[in-house]
């Protein structure tokens, strides 16, 4: 069943390298379907490997020392997508009290159906905003 997001699990709940490897191809594939080509940041951990050159997905290591720059970017981010997040957990559990019902233990196809809900109210706004903190990004036009 199509969740909204892709579900990859370990025993140690880690991003490996055999994940990140599928996770990229599958991006490649999918932008190779819409006719896209898309730049994906990435840190320099040790699972962050990429064996090909993809067509569609270009892999951009970033330098460690950006890690200061984009904890701005990463707190704007994050703290929207969680505020998203626990206002849909939030609304589960007053509707099971509203009708009654014993309030739901959070499974995991209700986190990723939570997760991918709250990622598409992540406004490009916020995002633009975020990499504006930053100051990676050159000054351009952010229409």
């Amino acid at each position: 069943k199509n969740l909204g997001a892709k579900y990859e699990v370990n025993k140690k709940a880690w991003m490996t390298s055999e994940i990140f490897e599928h996770w990229i191809k599958s991006l490649n594939t999918i932008n190779h379907l819409k006719c896209k080509k898309i730049l994906v940041l990435v840190d320099n951990t040790t699972s962050h490997i990429v064996n090909e050159e993809l067509e569609h997905v270009k892999v951009h290591f970033l330098s460690p020392n950006t890690t200061p720059y984009l904890q701005l970017c990463d707190a704007g981010i994050i703290n929207s997508f969680k505020s998203y997040y626990q206002k849909l957990y939030l609304q589960s559990i007053l509707k099971a009290m509203d009708i009654g019902e014993q309030i739901p233990r959070l499974n995991i196809k209700e986190a990723i159906r939570f997760t991918s809900e709250a990622w598409r109210n992540v406004t490009s706004q916020t995002i633009v905003n975020c990499w504006r903190k930053t100051k990676i990004v050159p000054l351009i036009e952010w229409n």
